[in-house]
């Protein structure tokens, strides 16, 4: 077993690093109000708008997960849905994998990797919270190798499907279950060779705890 995985492999960011980082921010603001009412120098002006609009917002979405900077959904009246064959196009595209009836073929951005299903060891789902939208992220551990892979990787749902019927992953709707609650990580033990607990594999895997 190799044990050198440090932290998950798309950051995610602790919410006290964030409010440290909104702390840090409302203390600019401030400071760059006393150099207003000091020197009255356009410097502090600057930084007040700059500071002062960047901590409001993140103070926003830190109090209120769900709020978005923008109407995604008017956006979206923009564009023209999905059909029901572009759909089943998507659902059904293997993406950057190939399947055997052994394990699968990846190819990432500098390897391809071929993996037996038995040398798969753990997946660990999370979400990422990208401020206007969540990402789910699905790390996926090997014998002596890890990469992961996101709902915006092509093959994502074909990979899941092989999940459940070729690895027989216990919640095959795990990656729907973790939306909520928002703005949270929500990591989940999506298979284990060993049976882990989340708090085991995150100790194990990232050297930290929930």
């Amino acid at each position: 077993m190799h044990d050198f995985y440090t932290r998950p492999l798309y950051a995610i960011m602790p919410r006290s690093k964030v409010i440290g980082y909104y702390l840090v921010g409302w203390i600019f603001t401030a400071t760059s109000i006393l150099m207003i009412y000091s020197e009255n120098h356009w410097i502090g002006w600057v930084g007040a708008i700059f500071f002062g609009t960047g901590s409001i917002l993140f103070t926003i979405k830190l109090i209120y997960p769900n709020f978005k900077y923008f109407n995604t959904d008017a956006i979206g009246n923009n564009y023209k849905p999905l059909t029901e064959e572009e759909f089943q196009e998507k659902y059904s595209d293997d993406g950057i994998f190939t399947f055997t009836f052994e394990g699968f073929t990846v190819e990432l951005e500098n390897e391809k990797l071929t993996v037996n299903w038995n040398e798969v060891e753990s997946l660990i789902g999370y979400k990422i919270d990208l401020y206007t939208s969540d990402q789910i992220c699905l790390d996926i551990f090997l014998v002596d190798k890890h990469f992961t892979i996101s709902e915006e990787t092509l093959g994502w749902y074909k990979f899941q499907e092989h999940l459940k019927n070729d690895l027989n992953i216990e919640n095959p709707d795990w990656w729907i279950d973790i939306a909520t609650p928002a703005f949270e990580p929500n990591y989940t033990t999506v298979f284990d060779h060993k049976n882990r607990t989340i708090q085991e594999l995150l100790k194990k895997r990232y050297k930290k705890s929930m």
